[in-house]
């Protein structure tokens, strides 16, 4: 893709990622108001997860992988096949047989980043941002439901739960706007200011939750879930892409797989430790702690992250001079 259009591109996951939380929401939420035992619910609901999973296996088996990524593989033969196939290009210059070339290395891949300014700096951000945002939400988002019921939002008198999953399909329905509107925000204010709007909106968010959680008020509670959520789906939108947008082509893959590292090593974080520091200290203490991972996240977006967006990499126009 060309610049810019990389850049929204690869922001627009977040958009679908609350897609599905909406569309799961409401699924658990029919089989919950139908009565289903809740030993079997919970099962019915885990193994509905199959279903997506299978059509994107399908829908993976026959896809190709791009010519560039075939070509730093050494696989020239299948370069020219799927770039005739794909852009009408026979790609001519390169041989007809294959070549064995070596794999980069993780220790090359820091090499090289490490060399430039602006990729060094981008991708130190990039693992902050990932592993602020994983933990952001895992702390807090994930324990969202369980969160509303302990404060009794939602709750009826019969302790039915109906009305909770209502307000956090609510929540994540904003979250999901929030999503699509990211390539938007990062066209017109850049990765920096998406990033820092983000991380802001979701500090905030979490100020007030906490706030909400000692004083017992029910609506701000929402108002604070809400903001958080909306501001972590701006967040979260461009981690991964800038990690991924400023390595040099042979590296984008492992530039990927490692900045994914520290969103899960993050996540692992919040779903484990978040009980014990709100047994610990509280949900007030909990969510306050949480807060600060929000603001380390918009200080790394203001003093460390340069702005990349319509980043091209130099690699790349040095190839294309030569060329």
């Amino acid at each position: 893709m060309s610049k810019g259009a990389r850049d929204r591109m690869g922001s627009r996951w977040q958009g679908m990622f609350g897609l599905g939380e909406v569309l799961s929401i409401v699924v658990i939420t029919i089989m919950y108001v139908t009565g289903i035992d809740h030993a079997i619910l919970w099962r019915v609901a885990l193994a509905i997860g199959a279903i997506p999973a299978f059509i994107l296996l399908l829908a993976r088996l026959d896809l190709p992988e791009t010519p560039l990524s075939l070509i730093h593989q050494g696989r020239f033969a299948n370069a020219k096949e799927v770039s005739l196939r794909l852009f009408d290009e026979p790609l001519d210059m390169l041989p007809n047989e294959d070549a064995k070339l070596e794999r980069p290395k993780v220790g090359d891949f820091l090499q090289v980043i490490w060399a430039d300014r602006t990729k060094r700096r981008a991708t130190i951000f990039a693992w902050i941002s990932n592993a602020c945002q994983g933990a952001e939400f895992t702390a807090f988002g994930f324990y969202l439901p369980v969160i509303l019921v302990t404060a009794g939002v939602g709750v009826a008198s019969n302790a039915n739960m109906t009305g909770t999953n209502i307000v956090t399909a609510a929540i994540y329905v904003l979250a999901t706007i929030s999503g699509f509107l990211a390539p938007v925000m990062i066209q017109r204010t850049g990765h920096r200011g998406v990033a820092m709007w983000g991380f802001g909106l979701a500090f905030i968010g979490l100020a007030v939750g906490a706030f909400a959680l000692g004083a017992k008020v029910e609506w701000l509670i929402v108002l604070g879930a809400a903001v958080l959520m909306w501001g972590h789906y701006w967040d979260a939108s461009n981690g991964m892409t800038i990690a991924s947008m400023v390595a040099p082509a042979r590296f984008k893959a492992t530039a990927s797989g490692f900045g994914y590292v520290f969103v899960k090593a993050a996540s692992f974080f919040g779903a484990f430790v978040f009980p014990f520091m709100t047994s610990a200290w509280g949900p007030v203490g909990a969510t306050l702690a949480v807060s600060v991972l929000s603001l380390i996240g918009f200080l790394a977006a203001k003093f460390i992250l340069p702005e990349v967006y319509n980043y091209v990499e130099s690699e790349e126009v040095r190839a294309a001079v030569t060329d």
